[in-house]
């Protein structure tokens, strides 16, 4: 039962994102499915077991930035990686059956990846601006709990 509940929160949640997406500027064809902070939290507060066990975080910034920050154990996948199609397998691998959690710094190059793995036939969401928001309301030292 507890699967079903998380399926059907994980699901409204995804809807609630995609359809709060926003378009890319130039590009007002394909909207991003982004969720917010709140969301995430919301993902957390409503399911059983850690955030990783229903999501996973995949920071698409340059190593440089990675090393300054990221949240929780989220592996890195520069954007150009994912533009050239080299990690969307491994992606899909790591991700299994998991949620994927796109982030940079302020939600645009998260914008562009999300639109590639979704196109690549992997759900996933950007996270709404980026690691900046995160950092706002989840400091690094309350983080672990969310994990």
């Amino acid at each position: 039962m507890k699967g079903k509940r998380w399926i059907l929160v994980l699901s409204a949640l995804y809807l609630s994102a995609a359809i709060a997406g926003c378009a890319l500027p130039g590009n007002s064809q394909e909207a991003i499915a982004e969720m917010s902070v709140t969301q995430v939290k919301q993902l957390v507060a409503q399911t059983p077991g850690t955030l990783a066990e229903h999501a996973l975080f995949i920071d698409v910034r340059t190593p440089q930035e990675y090393a300054q920050d990221r949240i929780g154990e989220s592996p890195l996948i520069p954007l150009a990686e994912i533009e050239s199609g080299e990690e969307i397998e491994k992606i899909r691998q790591l991700a299994g059956d998991r949620l994927v959690i796109l982030y940079c710094f302020s939600g645009f190059r998260s914008g562009k990846a999300q639109q590639i793995l979704e196109q690549a036939g992997i759900e996933a969401v950007s996270l709404e601006g980026g690691i900046q928001a995160w950092r706002k309301t989840i400091p690094p030292t309350t983080e672990a709990n969310l994990f």
